[in-house]
């Protein structure tokens, strides 16, 4: 069956036909220029002016309309789109990823997410810090992530450095050399100018270096001291090839596998005059680096813990910095090891949790504590 159609061709006409609209703002019988019909919204019968339309009056820049954005993720949101970034690259689904055969580029960029997480999701940290751990391969399986970098294991330490931290740059790098299988290579250290060295003045000065007290109030004299794991001289402690039994009772002053009972600190504290020939005299000045909280897994640290520490030790001149009350045993102190200024840096123990800084003023707070 043929289909007939019309003729090949069309002539507009020369005039536009004036009925097709009801109102114009120009004159439709011209031929040099279009059309500006009058136009209304149909609903709101709202006449939209020529100035919309015409040639001559186009906007530079028309800020009237707002510029839609989707609503803010929630925390939930957040981490699991973090999570789920950070699986893509450890484990590209494309042939053709760049971070397949490049494992610091992969190792930096899964800190990307990460680190953005963390930030807007603090108290989710553990969710993301397992996800690191099983990206990077920290700890062999998924139950030993969830364990050592879970809510109870390295998750807060974790949310505090890469929230805190260039990932993009040298932090990143350092981090991935560090704890990430070496993914990438050491980063280069920043050179120092030696070159502003102040002359010697020649004169001979008597400095104390102190460090590392670990001062342990929980040591027990008489338990195991060469335990197979953890904190030796401790009531728990044991050897494993006799569990039952004690192989090596801690001795009063201590011994090697075990942080320092008060016997020991007290007696290496008298001994420093005596040995130094400083008695009456005392140092110049004292450096002490920092560590007077004993070893004790977090779990069985604590605030309380780390104040008493402070607090109790011959060397609590931190808390004197700290604006703390000066205390007896500060006195101690002071009468053991003489006069002299003290210059103290604090060590990762010295804080709870332990190996951090308050999260709240990361950055400048011992700063300004030790030095203002």
């Amino acid at each position: 069956m043929t289909v007939a159609l019309g003729p090949s061709t069309f002539a507009a006409p020369g005039a536009f036909p004036t009925s097709i609209f009801g109102s114009y703002y120009n004159d439709p019988t011209q031929t040099s220029s279009q059309v500006q019909p009058v136009i209304s919204d149909p609903v709101t019968n709202v006449v939209y002016p020529l100035s919309l339309t015409s040639p001559d009056t186009i906007p530079l820049l028309d800020t009237k309309d707002p510029t839609p954005f989707p609503p803010p993720a929630s925390a939930d949101a957040i981490v699991a789109a973090a999570i789920r970034q950070i699986q893509l690259i450890a484990s590209p689904n494309t042939p053709s990823s760049p971070f397949i055969n490049d494992l610091c580029a992969a190792c930096q960029a899964v800190l990307l997410p990460a680190k953005f997480a963390f930030l807007a999701a603090p108290s989710e940290g553990a969710s993301i810090a397992v996800a690191l751990c099983e990206a990077l391969n920290l700890a062999g399986s998924t139950e030993a992530c969830e364990v050592g970098f879970g809510q109870f294991g390295l998750a807060n330490v974790v949310t505090q450095v890469i929230s805190n931290a260039d990932v993009a740059g040298y932090d990143g790098q350092a981090i991935c050399f560090a704890f990430g299988n070496g993914a990438c290579p050491r980063p280069p250290t920043t050179p120092l100018n030696l070159t502003a060295r102040r002359a010697p003045s020649g004169e001979r000065l008597k400095v104390l270096h102190l460090s590392d007290f670990h001062i342990d109030p929980r040591f027990k004299t008489g338990a195991e001291a060469n335990c197979s794991s953890g904190l030796c001289c401790r009531e728990d402690a044991f050897a494993q090839s006799s569990p039952n039994a004690t192989l090596m009772p801690a001795p009063r002053f201590g011994s090697y596998l075990c942080d320092t009972p008060y016997a020991l600190a007290l007696a290496a504290l008298e001994s420093v005059p005596v040995l130094t020939g400083t008695l009456g005299t005392g140092f110049n000045f004292t450096i002490y680096t920092g560590d007077l909280v004993s070893h004790d897994p977090m779990n069985e640290l604590s605030r309380d813990y780390v104040l008493y520490t402070e607090a109790s030790l011959p060397l609590s001149f931190l808390l004197v910095l700290l604006s703390r009350p000066q205390t007896v045993v500060y006195d101690l102190f002071k009468k053991t090891l003489g006069s002299g200024p003290v210059y103290a840096a604090l060590g990762n123990h010295d804080t709870q949790q332990s190996a951090q800084d308050s999260p709240g003023v990361y950055g400048d707070f011992l700063y300004k504590t030790l030095v203002h």
